[in-house]
Parts: C-alpha cells; sequence; structure tokens
C-alpha cells in the first residue's frame, strides 16, 4: 500500500494513494484507494507529516487496527471536476469538509 499527504504536503490527512496486488491490504479487501487513515492502532495520525504516518505504518504487528474515513478522495474529484466544468463559479461545499 501506498500513501500521499500529511501536515507537510498540500494533501490534507493521510489518503491511500495504491494498494499493491498480493499485499497485506490487498489480501484483506477492506481498503479502498482514497480512504483517508486517521488512526493507525492507537496513534492518532490526522495531522502527521508524511514521514511520521509512514513510521507509524512500518512500526505494525502482523495485526494493525486502521481507523478510516472513506469518501474524502470521492469529494475531492467530485470538486475538481466541478471547478473545471465552471471555473469561475465558487463552489459551497468545502473540499475538506468531510475529513475530521
Amino acid at each position: 500500500m501506498s500513501i500521499v499527504g500529511g501536515s507537510d504536503t498540500q494533501l490534507p490527512g493521510i489518503i491511500i494513494h495504491d494498494i499493491y496486488d498480493n499485499g497485506a491490504a490487498f489480501k484483506d479487501g477492506r481498503l479502498s484507494i482514497g480512504d483517508q487513515i486517521l488512526k493507525v492502532n492507537s496513534t492518532d495520525i490526522t495531522n502527521a507529516t508524511h514521514e511520521q504516518a509512514l513510521n507509524a505504518l512500518r512500526q505494525t504487528s502482523d495485526i494493525v487496527k486502521l481507523l478510516i474515513h472513506r469518501g474524502f478522495y470521492a469529494n475531492q474529484q467530485q470538486h475538481q471536476q466541478q471547478s473545471s466544468k465552471f471555473p469561475f463559479q465558487a463552489l459551497s461545499n468545502d473540499v475538506n469538509s468531510g475529513c475530521s
């Protein structure tokens, strides 16, 4: 699995960018590209830098408990599509409104 984002980037939160075939996340089947990872075991990574999030994910045992927010990527993609269709129209929905 690969991630993007972090408090030190322009993308808020830690987002699953790719799920590798035959990796643990792929075999488990519950995670999706675009899911935002909020916690790794008991570690809150909502405000973590990219490197801090990588370290939290790397320091796990065989069993990992993730708290995720589903829908972040879909909301962002929809916002970008609306923005490209109506470049001069202000959108009332904040891209980050679903992320907490």
